[in-house]
């Protein structure tokens, strides 16, 4: 009796185990009577029985492991029987893997707001892929843009949220405090330990290098908050009466609607003096953060201008730019809750509107973000009336170009307008005088910020309310996404080192790490970690794969992925698919079905040196054609409208011989991105290429019939 072990790898948003393979099994079943395709499937495969559902839970690897306790992951398991009198005994094993708990917000309101912020400061490794695309040369210009485009990161991951938490942490203890009547000199010294305490804790116990990162700034700040308690024991001394003046009176006339004599630190003293100086320094560390997102924009035009970039989607400086629009929507949604809706904690709510006059640009963007999304969907709707899916293959780069959703050419104005507003405001901030319409923006700033911010906190509070499950379903989706964008990302000081194994890398440290002698030596296992556990899914779906190949004895492998779980399909048959026919002890035929992918039209288009082209990898090649190919075939499923996933290769990355398309890309009628498993034109095929001993394919097969 044959046997198929057939495993599903979901995509991005699943949050339930079992959901694929239930929808996998529905779509196998034999097609409606009333179904046109019923006639043409009748005789071609046999019908399966449902003999058996079973539920599950796997350990995971040991290095995932918490307080001693093995960490576990759900599954399931249906099995099947063919049925019929004239049909030979097979056995249909289908499971699912299950990979949508690890990027998964939790928490309630608080880890809908930490996921958000996951995700605004996850877009790093976003960054630091491209970067290492765009700019690949060790020395000389690239590295300087390289690492200024790290730079950047690093500045809003680093200084600007340590200074913010600090800020917002010593406003409540301030006021919690002083409602008990505590004075201020103890409720610093508080603060300060708190900082200290709670970034050592997370500087020791985290294993990504970000969240690190953020931790040292945090002991930073608690030992500037420190400082300044030593240096004010015996009186202010004049020099830092003239840095307050240099400082804080400077950075609170950049973008208040008042005289440039007023001084903002006149009638301030203890926590919000304190708080004052460390706005300062807040304003300081954006100002840098531009800067440097500034002489990367520069650095790319110029290596555009010299041709230098063929074949290479830039997308770094927009990258950098939706990362500091997600991080002002974030903060302003928190201090404009704390300023104008919650409890009166700050002294004066016109400086929470002076630091974040860039709302009013990060509004506007959104808006014209969504407005290009709009756009691509009605373009994309002319390819539901009337287009023939078997023209799409004709020229397939051109429609996947000229539709696409992700980082869309408008997509990427809007950012690059934000950028140029948020410059704007910042040169207005240093002399309105010299600005074209300089005084009318001053205007503007001052009388639509407030109620820009107040809107925010407020839209900000219904979604993690009100709409909490829709909110907490996109921050699902896009964590997803980013759990997979971190190939190269924090795991070795100079990512130009692309020819050097991870083992083999430069250990990454902190510098607070290397000013306190922590983590002098490398992990044992020194491979890499990013910001979410990327390497945790690879080895999650190698034990279920691992179990279920021991357990079952399969005489065939399948592997039926859907979006990004064709990603991961691809990464681990890529590292573990040779050791599963050593554990089968058979030479036994590996095949891979991919619908929706977005290997070639988001992760090869935008960071090619992480995500190479398919006919690259001659792991991924039909077995017999290099040493290391795995897979004995390989069908990519994909709507013609679904500019998400797209077709996997286009014909220039052909390595094989045109009589045989690999993959076979089978283009099919318009539906969108989702729901691939219920359409019916989808379960067709799947029941084609699913049938048992269905043979390697013939020659040119590769279009939809």
């Amino acid at each position: 009796m044959g046997k198929q072990l057939i495993v599903v790898v979901h995509g991005v948003g699943v949050r339930e185990a079992g959901v694929s393979t239930d929808m996998l099994s529905t779509a196998l079943e034999p097609p409606h009577p009333d179904d046109p395709a019923t006639a043409e499937a009748s005789g071609a495969s046999p019908r399966f029985r449902a003999v058996t559902s079973d539920d599950f839970h796997l350990r995971e690897h040991p290095r995932h492991d918490r307080g001693g306790k093995a960490q576990v992951f759900p599954a399931r398991l249906r099995r099947f029987h063919a049925v019929g009198a004239d049909t030979p005994p097979h056995e249909r094993v289908v499971a699912d893997f299950f990979w949508g708990d690890i990027a998964e917000p939790r928490g309630g309101a608080p880890g809908l707001v930490l996921g958000f912020f996951r995700i605004a400061m996850g877009l790093g490794h976003a960054i630091r892929e491209n970067a290492r695309a765009l700019f690949p040369d060790p020395h000389g210009l690239d590295r300087v843009l390289r690492r200024a485009a790290s730079g950047a990161v690093l500045t809003l991951h680093g200084p600007v949220i340590g200074l913010n938490i600090v800020l917002l942490a010593g406003l409540l203890l301030n006021w919690l405090l002083a409602r008990a009547g505590w004075p201020e000199a103890p409720v610093l010294w508080l603060l300060a330990c708190a900082a200290l305490a709670g970034g050592h804790v997370l500087l020791t116990r985290a294993d990504a290098f970000l969240t690190r990162h953020t931790a040292g700034w945090l002991m930073l700040t608690g030992v500037l908050v420190v400082l300044m308690l030593l240096a004010t024991v015996a009186g202010t001394p004049r020099w830092l009466e003239g840095l307050d003046t240099v400082l804080i009176d400077r950075s609170c006339a950049l973008f208040s609607d008042v005289a440039v004599n007023h001084r903002c630190a006149s009638g301030y003293d203890g926590v919000f003096l304190v708080g004052l100086r460390l706005y300062a320094l807040l304003i300081g560390a954006l100002a840098v953060a531009i800067g440097l997102i500034l002489l990367v924009a520069a650095g790319s035009f110029w290596r555009w201008t010299q041709g230098q970039r063929a074949g290479v989607v830039d997308v770094t400086v927009p990258a950098l730019g939706l990362m500091l629009l997600m991080w002002f929507l974030l903060i302003s949604a928190i201090w404009g809750g704390v300023g104008y809706l919650g409890p009166d904690i700050i002294p004066e709510a016109t400086h929470v509107t002076s630091a974040l006059r860039g709302l009013l640009p990060a509004v506007l963007a959104l808006g014209l973000l969504i407005a290009a999304a709009l756009r691509v969907q009605v373009a994309k709707g002319a390819l539901k009336r009337g287009f023939d899916p078997a023209r799409y293959m004709d020229n397939p780069d051109a429609l996947a170009e000229r539709y696409r959703l992700i980082f869309c050419p408008w997509m990427l104005g809007a950012l690059a307008l934000f950028l140029t507003l948020l410059l704007w405001v910042g040169l207005h901030a240093l002399g309105a005088g010299w600005l074209p319409c300089g005084e009318w923006l001053r205007a503007r700033l001052a009388n639509g910020t407030p109620a820009v911010l107040a809107a925010v906190a407020v839209v900000g509070g219904v979604l993690i309310t009100t709409f909490r499950s829709a909110f907490a379903a996109g921050l699902g989706i896009a964590t997803d996404v980013l759990a997979w964008i971190n190939d190269h990302s924090w795991n070795s000081r100079d990512p130009a080192l692309a020819g050097v194994g991870p083992e083999r890398r430069h250990h990454s440290r902190t510098l607070v790490e290397r000013a306190l002698g922590l983590r002098a030596d490398p992990p044992g296992d020194f491979t890499p970690r990013g910001y979410w556990l990327r390497r945790r899914i690879r080895e999650r779906m190698n034990v279920l794969m691992t179990q279920l190949i021991a357990d079952e004895a399969p005489d065939e492998i399948i592997l039926v992925s859907h979006s990004q779980g064709t990603v991961i399909a691809l990464e681990v048959l890529a590292s573990e698919a040779a050791g599963w026919r050593v554990h089968r002890a058979k030479d036994i035929p590996i095949r891979l079905i991919t619908m929706g992918s977005p290997y070639t039209h988001l992760y090869n288009t935008y960071f090619p040196a992480s995500f190479p082209p398919p006919q690259a990898r001659p792991v991924w090649r039909p077995r017999g054609t290099a040493p290391e190919a795995v897979l004995d075939d390989w069908v990519n499923l994909f709507r013609v409208d679904d500019f998400v996933g797209t077709h996997v290769d286009a014909p220039r990355h052909h390595a094989t011989s045109p009589d045989r398309p690999w993959p076979r890309e089978i283009p099919l009628p318009a539906g969108g991105h989702t729901n691939y498993w219920t359409d019916r034109a989808v379960a067709r095929h799947l029941r084609r290429e699913l049938a048992p001993g269905r043979a390697a394919p013939l020659a040119g097969a590769g279009v939809c019939d």
